[in-house]
């Protein structure tokens, strides 16, 4: 089985000091938790 899944980072404006070091650290952050949940969601899927 495969699962994708899609993530896209938006950064609206106005802009604030660190804000492109924000996102990515929040959107690494989601896909750590997706990668959890799906393990635990689908028994016996092999990551």
């Amino acid at each position: 089985m495969k699962i994708d899944v899609f993530n896209e980072v938006q950064d609206p404006r106005p802009w604030q000091e660190g804000h492109q070091h924000a996102r990515i650290t929040e959107a690494l952050a989601q896909a750590r938790l997706a990668d959890e949940l799906i393990g635990e969601l689908i028994p016996g899927f092999d990551k």
